[in-house]
């Protein structure tokens, strides 16, 4: 969340720890229960993955998503919303690394 919020993600006033949305409104990142076809090593049901979906206007179709299960390590997950939030490729993430 932090690398989203660095990037001006907004975070959702009822969930703001597991819940972000980019400047635009069209791509979410959210932590909730799996969906039903995403496996991870535990069996558990109850429990919860990051997920993340481009939506460019609200009911449309997904132009993409993405699922990660409890068992992908934090810091995959991490790279991924950094890259997410990237204004672009090769740009600098974050004003520090301009210079």
């Amino acid at each position: 969340m932090g690398a989203l919020g660095a990037q001006g993600w907004f975070r959702d006033a009822d969930r703001p720890r597991t819940t972000a949305m980019d400047p635009g409104f069209s791509c979410n990142v959210r932590l909730k229960l799996l969906p039903p076809l995403i496996e991870n090593a535990d069996p558990h049901p109850d429990l919860l993955g990051w997920q993340a979906w481009a939506e460019p206007v609200l009911g449309a179709p997904y132009l993409w998503a993405a699922s990660f299960s409890a068992s992908v390590p934090h810091g995959l997950v991490a790279a991924f919303a950094s890259s997410l939030a990237s204004p672009g490729p090769g740009a600098p993430s974050h004003p520090a690394q301009e210079r």
